[in-house]
């Protein structure tokens, strides 16, 4: 699951409620920042599986509370 936080984070997985073009451009922006396909990279991915360390995670994790 693609969850904003540590690897261990049991939260409603927030992007499979979001429209279409919201949940593509989070996509885009995740592959975009860990230089991987957008192939790889969906509602169900996990941070740690795209390659991500704790710092991706950390930005992630604060731009996602910026934007709710």
């Amino acid at each position: 699951m693609l969850i904003m936080g540590s690897p261990q984070a049991t939260t409603p997985n927030t992007l499979e409620a979001s429209t279409p073009e919201t949940l593509k451009r989070v996509v885009e922006i995740v592959a975009n920042q860990l230089a991987t396909s957008i192939d790889s990279v969906n509602p169900h991915s996990k941070f740690q599986d795209l390659g991500a360390d704790s710092l991706d995670q950390v930005v992630f994790n604060m731009l996602s509370k910026i934007l709710h």
